[in-house]
């Protein structure tokens, strides 16, 4: 028979055990609530012309509603919500210029614009339906953030709402009016399309200053991480080129990165990316020089199943760049089963992962376990998570007692 302070000893070895666990548990965290005024700044928030009114967390991405002058809009992440909101406030500046310049147009392109009241005026941001989209990708865990597993799902064209006009020259005025007011002629918000072929038509009937703004306009990408170089020359191609003249200068350019022409094929082809996309993954992935292992990237690339994700490779090729030119040079990408791993100079492995939040959840423990016990033998002198999003208290706390150096907001 044990002795009483035996039978003590291991009460208190038990409890000492469950409080253990119970402390483990107890830092997981369920869906958390995010503030509108602490994730966008006021411009992004509300203007004369649109207002974002809500926001949820949905897996690791922001999801925003927002009431505009053109309609309700549902928009999953924050990287589409800047390029809405772009398109929202130039669209509003357009009419308002026009009500000043030219009367007639502007009545003619209130008409092509106006919302059907009986309609539900629920704008669906991407046209595109998919299985899965980035947030649900990736709604358990990060592992799929960047790379996912081929889904046994019919695959769908990708829907530009309008896209190039058949004709040359209606074709020319279009991406030249996109250019002007800084609008993406690819853009799969029907409202932006419905404008761009409303000037352009004008245009080709003889009205040549139709729609013409008397200040440029502005692009909705990211600021932070925009490279000028990059930037002129991809405008100008949106500009100049057409989307198979496109697709052969993207070619040419991986070609020239040793890229396979298998690989270059599928993402050339691939339904998902639109000539804007894969234009400026093209142009930014080439500025990575002397980064080896650039393949590994289109070879991701071609997982993606919608424009979230889309949009979240070029964040991220853009935020590799940024981070090669601005603050130390990326020697070697690995696409990883995970998120895209980078080794950088002074042998340390940098973790990119394109989400809007990370929180603290069982599955996010093992993710970032598993990674570092996969480099725990490789002798690298540190790592680094980079992240366009933000990271729960909880989150930046356990990954910091990991060691891990943590960039958020990389982009905004």
């Amino acid at each position: 028979m044990y002795s009483r302070s035996h039978q003590l000893a291991c009460y208190c070895v038990v409890a000492y055990f469950l409080f253990f666990h119970l402390a483990i548990a107890s830092a997981y965290e369920q869906l958390p609530t995010v503030h509108l005024t602490n994730i966008l700044s006021p411009k992004l928030a509300q203007s004369v012309y649109h207002r974002v009114d809500d926001v949820e967390v949905s897996g690791r991405s922001f999801l925003f509603r927002m009431d505009s002058d053109y309609g309700v809009y549902n928009i999953r992440s924050l990287v589409l919500l800047r390029i809405r909101v772009n398109e929202i406030t130039t669209l509003g500046h357009a009419i308002n210029q026009f009500d000043r310049h030219d009367e007639i147009f502007s009545n003619e392109l209130r008409g092509q614009l106006r919302i059907n009241a009986e309609s539900a005026i629920d704008i669906i941001t991407s046209p595109v339906s998919s299985a899965t989209n980035l947030a649900g990708q990736i709604a358990t865990n990060l592992n799929d953030a960047l790379i996912s597993t081929p889904k046994a799902t019919p695959v769908k064209a990708f829907s530009y709402t309008g896209g190039e006009s058949v004709d040359p020259v209606t074709a020319m005025h279009k991406r030249n009016i996109a250019s002007q007011w800084g609008l993406d002629v690819y853009s799969t918000n029907p409202k932006v399309q419905e404008f761009l072929n409303a000037v352009a038509k004008a245009r080709s009937s003889g009205h040549i200053t139709a729609g013409a703004p008397q200040i440029g306009g502005k692009s909705g990408v990211s600021t932070n991480v925009t490279n000028r170089t990059a930037e002129a020359e991809i405008l100008f191609l949106l500009k100049s080129k057409n989307e198979l003249e496109l697709d052969v200068i993207n070619d040419n350019k991986l070609a020239g990165m040793n890229i396979r022409k298998d690989i270059r094929d599928e993402f050339i082809q691939h339904p998902f990316f639109s000539p804007t996309h894969k234009t400026r993954i093209t142009h930014y992935l080439g500025l990575l020089e002397g980064v080896r292992n650039r393949s590994a990237f289109i070879q991701a690339v071609t997982e993606v199943e919608d424009e979230q994700q889309a949009l979240a490779y070029q964040e991220s090729v853009m935020m590799l760049l940024y981070y090669h030119q601005k603050i130390g040079p990326l020697l070697k990408l690995h696409a990883g089963k995970d998120v895209l791993q980078v080794i950088a100079q002074g042998n340390r492995m940098l973790y990119f992962a394109p989400v809007d939040i990370i929180f603290w959840s069982q599955s996010t423990e093992h993710l970032f376990d598993t990674l570092l016990n996969s480099i725990s033998n490789a002798g690298f002198n540190g790592w680094e998570l980079i992240t366009p999003g933000i990271l729960t208290k909880e989150a930046r706390a356990q990954l910091e007692q990991r060691r891990f150096i943590l960039r958020e907001k990389f982009v905004q």
